[in-house]
Formats: structure tokens, C-alpha cells, sequence
């Protein structure tokens, strides 16, 4: 049974027009659309806000060169925070609306996700003709491996907006492909995204039967991606005392050494949470002035999600 919706408030909400958002995989930033604000850059543009204490900090703009006087919207953030995938109408695409990818300088992509310092992006990249169209392609969906994106687009469908997947290869978004009639009809289907905390994905459509114009609908997802294995690790990172750390947490192939997901752990309470698609792997955790802390792992579920937990304490140096 879902609560009632609760509006976040300000700072993050005001008179104007916000739209929609995207944490980071610790769930610490928050990235979201807001049009025609004072000081924007464009008619809408990205802004970050980071939870605090005693709610959302000061929403702050992206600035160049991930916004620009045209259009940028629906972010979406890597799980490692080096990547940010945006919906802008900015010249220079295939046309129409496309999806774009910023990131990060080489010198802070080992900092938290969200981390505020002006220069942090480079220049955004068009994702080419395999992902865009000359019609409207947008809000994008990147999964926790950081190689796997859904997003929408009118440009191939024929009829509304469906849903598609493309995947990053050797630098490369494959050709796109669309989901099915599992998940798209003849109207719009916009705004897949997958949640960490279950085996259900959501989406957005106008199709006919709902309440209102556009509702929220949710598919299982071995129904929607029926080889999937995907992995879910939720934990609390802490120190021999107890007390909360701010470590990073990897999860890597220890054949390849490469990362499969990578995230920091809460500060004021130690949490995080990892999603990958592997059923072999290292799991790392690291801090200035502790120990390191390493553990390979097997998953033997055959089950389309495991859920597994950890609560690590590290020892001072």
C-alpha cells in the first residue's frame, strides 16, 4: 500500500515548474528540472540539491557546460557519479529533443556523486544516431551498471513514445531496441525507472483505462528482462566504536578488476546500497584513515533478484 504523496517543499519546490528527478545511488543528491528560475541559463535547466540534516540544501545549477540557453532535462546520474545522462534540445544533436552524456573531470571522479565545485563536468556528447532521432528521444534511464539505458523516443516507434534499450560497448550506445508490447502500446510510454529496493520497474503512459491523463504503472521485471540477475547489497559502513563512516564502497569483477558498481556510504548513518548484474564478485570498502576491507562473493540464487546484506566495521589505521 503506497502513502500518500508528500511534496518535498522548498527549497526544492516553488511556484514555478519543477519536473522530474534523479538521486544518486547513496540517495544523497538529488538531480531534477527546474524551468525559467532566476539566474537560469536556459528555459529549464538541471540542479542539484544534497540531503542535510534538516532537509534539501539550496538547490544549485549545473552551469555550463551541461546547461545552456536552450533546454536541458531529466538527469540521470551513474552509480559511480562519473556520469550524467540529460534530455536537451541544445543544436548539434540528430534533432528534435536528444539524449546527451557529461563526465566528470578526471581530477574529482573519485568524490561523492553530486559533489559541488564548479568545473566539475566536461563537455556533454551527443549519444548518435543509435540512440536519437530527428523526432523527440529523451528522458533517459541509466541502470546501476552503468552500460545499460532505457529511455523514450518518438522517432522510431511510429505511433507515441515507446520505450527502448541501448548498451554502452568498447565506447559505443548499441542500436536501440525496443521493449515490447509487455510495456509500450500506441500512446506514450515515458519515464522508466528501476528502484533498488525491489523487483518491480515503473513507467509512465497515457494509455487507456488509467485515472488521469498520464499514471504511473509498474511491470515485474523478469516479465520486462527475463535473463536479468540483477543483485541488490544494502549495508552500514562503520568504525570499531560504531559510529557512522563516509567509505567508498566497490563492487569489481575479480576477473576483469573492472567495477561493476561503486557508491559511498552515508555519513550520518553508515547505509549504502549497490545494484549489479554479476554472480561473482569482490566486494571493497575503503577510508582515508581505516583499514581496508575486502570479501569475495558467490550468489548461487537463480532467482531474477537477490537481495543481500552487509554491515561492515573497519579498523583505524
Amino acid at each position: 500500500m503506497w502513502q500518500p504523496a508528500k511534496n518535498l517543499g522548498p527549497p526544492i519546490n516553488t511556484p514555478g515548474d519543477e519536473g522530474p528527478d534523479s538521486f544518486s545511488l547513496s540517495e544523497n543528491a538529488l538531480y531534477f528540472t527546474a524551468c525559467d528560475r532566476q539566474f537560469g541559463r536556459g528555459g529549464c535547466d538541471i540542479y542539484v540539491s544534497f540531503r542535510q540534516d534538516e532537509g534539501w540544501s539550496e538547490p544549485e545549477n549545473l552551469g555550463a557546460p551541461v546547461n545552456t540557453e536552450f533546454n536541458e532535462t531529466n538527469a540521470s546520474i551513474s552509480s559511480n557519479g562519473d556520469m550524467l545522462v540529460f534530455t536537451s534540445d541544445r543544436p548539434g544533436g540528430q534533432g528534435g529533443a536528444d539524449l546527451w552524456a557529461a563526465r566528470r573531470g578526471q581530477v574529482i571522479r573519485n568524490l561523492l556523486p553530486g559533489f559541488s565545485t564548479s568545473g566539475r563536468w566536461e563537455e556533454p556528447v551527443n549519444l548518435g544516431p543509435n540512440v536519437n532521432t530527428p523526432d523527440w528521444d529523451g528522458v533517459g534511464f541509466l541502470m546501476p551498471d552503468n552500460e545499460t539505458l532505457y529511455f523514450s523516443s518518438r522517432g522510431r516507434s511510429g505511433a507515441g513514445a515507446d520505450i527502448f534499450q541501448s548498451i554502452l560497448r568498447d565506447g559505443q550506445w548499441s542500436p536501440a531496441r525496443n521493449m515490447g508490447e509487455i510495456i509500450n502500446t500506441a500512446r506514450d510510454e515515458i519515464y522508466f525507472t528501476l528502484p533498488g529496493s525491489g523487483d518491480l520497474a515503473y513507467f509512465s503512459s497515457d494509455m487507456t483505462g488509467g485515472r488521469g491523463m498520464e499514471d504511473i504503472y509498474s511491470i515485474s521485471i523478469p516479465l520486462l528482462i527475463p535473463q536479468s540477475r540483477l543483485v541488490i547489497l544494502r549495508g552500514k559502513v562503520r568504525d570499531e566504536e560504531g559510529a557512522p563512516l563516509a567509505a567508498r564502497v566497490r563492487v569489481v569483477d575479480p576477473g576483469t578488476a573492472r567495477v561493476l558498481s561503486e557508491t559511498r556510504s552515508d555519513a550520518a548513518s553508515g547505509d549504502f546500497r549497490l545494484v549489479f548484474n554479476a554472480r561473482r564478485i569482490s566486494l571493497e570498502v575503503s577510508d582515508p584513515d581505516h583499514q581496508g576491507y575486502q570479501e569475495t562473493l558467490e550468489i548461487v540464487d537463480d532467482d531474477s533478484m537477490s537481495l543481500l546484506s552487509r554491515e561492515i566495521a573497519l579498523k583505524a589505521k
